[in-house]
Formats: C-alpha cells, structure tokens, sequence
C-alpha cells in the first residue's frame, strides 16, 4: 500500500515538472469571432530550455466551432511535455447590410419609386444580397437579412414625394469667346422636369466685340420655386479672322500622307502638297484632289543638279511633272515650289539660274510659292518642338505660308498638326489652300 501511494506521487510530480517546462500565455480558452485574423498568444517555457517547440492546429477561423492549439515539447523524438488551448469560433456579428442609392430619397410628384435596392455581406456565409426582405408602406421601405447563425441586420429607407431639388447648370466657370462671336449654350436640366435651358435668364447681355473678361450670372427657377444661379467668366479674346494660315506640304505623298489627309479632314482645313514624282501613290494623291486640296508641282527628279543646270532642264523635269498630275487629277496645275525655295544656294553651281527662273516660270504662266513662316520639320525635332517653334511665329500678318512635310520620317511633324491646328482654329485664324492669286511669300533671291 505504501509503495502503491509512493508510485502515484512520484508520477505527479513528473507530470507536474513537464508541465512547468511550457506553459500557455493568454487565456486557455480563447474566443474567436468568425472571419477574424487569430493572433496566437504563445507559451513561455523555462529558462535554458533546449527541447524545440512545435505547434498544430485543426482551427478554421472562417467557420464557427470548438478547435484546439496543441504546444508540443520534443526533444529528439520523444515529447517530453505538451498542453492545449482550446479555441471557440463563434459569429455574433450581423451581416453588412448597405442600401443602394440615398437613405432619404425623394420621389417626383407624378412618378413612382423605382427599387434601388440593398446589399448585404456576411463574414461566414458570404453575399446575402438574395435573401434580403423588403417589405413597404407609403412613407417607407424596410430592409431585412439574417445569416445561419441568426444574427440580423435592418435598415429602413424613407420614401419623400417631392419635388425640393433646384435645376443644375452644366457650364464650364470659365469660357473663351473670339471677338464678334457668340456665347456658347448653356444647359439648365431639374431632376424632377428635365431640360430648362429654355427658362434661363442672365442678368446682362455680354458684348463680345468689345475684348478682355466679364462675368455673366445665369438664373433659372423650376415649377415648384427651386431656383439657381451660375456664375461664368467670359473671355472675350481678339479674333485671327483676318489671317489666314496655307498650309503647305513638301516631299510627298508618302505612307504618312493619308494620315496627314484624315487629320486635315477631321478640323475640315484645305491645304497644298507640292509633290515630287513616285510611284505607288496614286490614289493618295487623288484623295487629296478629291477632298479640295491643291496639289503642286516640288520637282519630276527632286535632283538639284539636274533641275538647275539650265533653263531648259529646268521646265523638262517642270512639264513632265505638270502632265503627271494632270494625268492623275484632270486639272493642270500652275502652282510651283522650287526646290530649296527660290532663295536657294544649292544652284550656285549655275550662276544666275534663279533669277533667270524666277522670272521666265511667271511669264509661262506659272506661280510659285516659297514660304514666311518655316514648321522647322526639316532638321530631326520632336513634336513639340515643331508645334511651338510654330505658334510662336503665328500673329497677326494677314497671310501665312507654312512650310511642313509629309515625306516619310515626318511623323512628329504629324502629331504636331493636332495641337497646331486645334490652337490655329480656336484663334479665329482661317485656313485656305493656295490657288494662283494666293499671297506668294516670295523669298529674296540669292543666285
């Protein structure tokens, strides 16, 4: 009996070393809301232990239920102490139940209200936007939902038949208007009667040959006595009109030109391409005949040597350029653009020639055009480069002869036309293509 007694004692006592070994931090039991992170509180074990600790787990914080976290002490394979905290996941938390559209809301006389609807998200079961109830009288909706543990949510929408909403303007704070022009239109829309612009009222009348700022003030009152104002400052800015822009195109056509031929017809703009002779292009270049732009002649061989090196070399490679695109369009054309510009040097190699050309091409009933405003397309500058070397040129001369190209390689030059002719055509400057009567812009000829 005694050694009986002696056996038991000694067993407790082991059992309650181990058990000292590692011990649970926090509570023992630990209560989880379902859909909740766990953070695990740990265990302490006793200084300079040196068996390794291991941890397992059967818990799903996603699902309610009772799970246990086991501590585990081994050293080697043998697990020399242990113990357990239990880990209850309960849901106590109501679904998220979210009205669609305003708590309030209000409903136009005459008009009935149409369902917005409610959703509803639960931690556990997911979306219970499908079983929510909706039940209603005459002043409002109530919202009902429960999840599978029995925890509801409800909301209640109130329902105003009404009309206390004043008309919105859609305006910009802020207009530009060309000298002599007119006022953009405004619009006055109410919730409850749609489009009022008709019914707006301004408190003055806004003169817009004279140039600077002016502020208007718009009025505008619905059926019911819901009324508004609306503020707007007005940029009278001077107009361009009496300028007009001819855009010219040298080099082409090339692969480029039909995206060049799009651009110009998107802001409905006419403009000239002198062109060399090449093959391939036919139709680009009776596209842009089609669509009223003029075509010219740059050059048959686009050969500097050949072109200068006599008067009579000259008009060959001139003519049968001219019968080229009359072939193509119908129409002989009579304007011209030397190559390198009549101001060029590159026919110093024929002294005289220029000035001798310049002359006898007009007695043959010929025009030609050199430029007074240069895109500096020419050398290899990006976009904006050329759209600001641009604008910068443009004021207010009453003709402007722009040089660009349309040859291949000009594709900043192409990106550049947007911003130019979307600045061009908000100045008020016009745009024409040149015709045998049209400014010349003549250079000073130096050979």
């Amino acid at each position: 009996m005694r050694k009986t007694i002696l056996f038991i004692l000694m067993i407790t006592l082991l059992t309650s070393c181990a058990s000292q070994r590692i011990r649970i931090a926090g509570p023992s039991v630990f209560v989880l809301e379902a859909g909740q992170p766990y953070l695990e509180p740990g265990v302490t074990l006793l200084p300079g232990e040196t068996a390794k600790l291991a941890v397992s787990s059967d818990l799903n914080p996603q699902k309610p239920g009772t799970y246990r976290m086991r501590y585990l002490l081994v050293d080697g394979k043998e697990v020399v102490a242990q113990t357990t905290r239990k880990i209850k996941v309960v849901d106590t938390t109501p679904p998220a139940l979210v009205l669609i559209g305003k708590a309030v809301t209000d409903v136009c006389p005459g008009q009935t209200y149409q369902e917005q609807g409610a959703t509803a998200i639960d931690l556990v079961d997911g979306d219970l936007t499908s079983t929510i109830e909706i039940t209603s009288d005459d002043v409002k909706i109530t919202y009902h939902v429960a999840d599978l543990a029995g925890n509801s949510a409800s909301l209640i929408r109130e329902i105003h038949v009404r009309d206390i909403d004043a008309p919105v303007f859609d305006a910009p704070g802020e207009v530009s208007v060309l000298e002599g022009g007119q006022l953009p239109n405004i619009v006055a829309t109410d919730r409850c009667e749609g489009d009022l612009s008709a019914l707006v009222t301004t408190d003055k009348i806004i003169d817009t040959s004279v140039v600077g700022d002016q502020i208007l003030t718009y009025s505008i009152v619905d059926s019911k006595g819901n009324a508004a104002t609306f503020t707007q400052l007005i940029h009278v800015k001077k107009s361009h009109s009496a300028s007009t822009i001819f855009l010219t195109f040298d080099d082409g056509p090339s692969y480029l030109t039909d995206d060049f031929l799009d651009l110009l017809a998107e802001f409905d703009v006419k403009a000239t391409f002198f062109i060399n002779k090449k093959s391939g292009y036919d139709k680009v270049i009776q596209r842009a005949h089609r669509e009223g732009h003029s075509i010219g002649m740059h050059s048959y061989s686009h050969v500097y040597s050949r072109i200068y090196a006599s008067e009579e070399a000259f008009f060959q490679d001139l003519y049968a350029e001219q019968a080229w695109i009359k072939n193509l369009t119908g129409e002989t054309t009579r304007l011209y653009r030397f190559p390198g510009g009549s101001s060029n040097t590159v026919s110093s190699f024929n002294p005289g020639i220029m000035t001798l050309l310049t002359r006898s091409i007009r007695e043959k009933g010929i025009q030609y055009f050199d430029w007074n405003l240069s895109s500096g397309d020419a050398g290899k500058h990006d976009a904006a480069f050329i759209t600001n070397y641009v604008l910068k040129q443009l004021g207010s001369r009453s003709n402007y002869v722009v040089l660009m190209h349309d040859s291949g390689g000009h594709e900043s030059t192409l990106e550049a036309l947007r911003d130019i002719l979307s600045y061009a055509k908000q100045e008020g400057y016009s745009f024409s293509a040149l015709n045998v009567n049209s400014h010349p812009a003549h250079h000073g000829v130096k050979n």
